[in-house]
């Protein structure tokens, strides 16, 4: 059970050369931006996203719910049940879910997207500050 639960031992394929040279937390902190470098290919890869949009909605509505609840009720227990929630969750993705190809091309529309992004920021920032 013990040798389960480490996660310093799961070694994740890399889906260029299918070689598991890619560590646990490097696939736990992938993302398209800060890919997974594979060590024997060298190529970039992240972790499957197919459930990220169900995790993320389900802990931004659950979470006020269960604070809610756990203050009405004066208790512990839907937080702490809330974050074991999670935490399975998160060990659950490492374990099962595969590591998938990024696309070089796409990572960087999302960085001039990010940039613009920013720009704009900062545009509505200096005129909100100083021109209003």
């Amino acid at each position: 059970m013990i040798k389960l639960l480490a996660l310093k031992e799961i070694m994740n394929q890399c889906p260029y050369c299918s070689e598991k040279t890619i560590s646990a937390w490097q696939k736990f902190k992938a993302s398209d931006l800060y890919p997974a470098i594979c060590s024997s290919c060298g190529k970039p890869s992240r972790m499957s996203t197919s459930l990220n949009t169900i995790e993320d909605l389900a802990g931004t509505v659950l979470f006020p719910v269960a604070a809610v609840f756990s203050f009405l009720n004066k208790t512990w227990l839907p937080l702490v049940a809330f974050t074991f929630i999670l935490v399975l969750g998160a060990f659950l993705k490492l374990r099962y879910l595969p590591m998938v190809a990024v696309n070089e091309k796409a990572v960087v529309k999302k960085y001039w997207f990010a940039f613009g992004a920013l720009v704009m920021l900062f545009i509505w920032l200096l005129y909100d500050g100083f021109i209003k």
